[in-house]
């Protein structure tokens, strides 16, 4: 199912995972988030990725709907949430 701020997709029993639409960003490649656990991932232009721990759904849509992602990262959601760096896959 698509909604205006990316696609929303079913995973496992009942999470639910949005995507990002596409965007230019020099700092953010792409991000999801879980509804259901309140997760945001987000994968920067670098490789690397990070979770972010109890971000509410208005942050993510607000991050989504931004004309600039990596600005309204680093205001609303960077050194705000727990977070945790998973490796890049290489």
């Amino acid at each position: 199912m698509q909604d205006r701020n990316g696609s929303r997709d079913r995973l496992g029993s009942n999470a639910i995972l949005e995507t990002a639409p596409a965007m230019p960003s020099s700092v953010i490649r792409t991000f999801f988030y879980d509804v259901e656990s309140l997760r945001l991932t987000v994968i920067f232009q670098s490789g690397s990725r990070y979770v972010y721990d109890a971000v509410p759904e208005d942050i993510y849509r607000e991050l989504a709907a931004s004309p600039s992602k990596g600005t309204y990262f680093n205001e609303n959601i960077r050194d705000r949430f727990q977070s945790r760096r998973f490796d890049r896959a290489g």
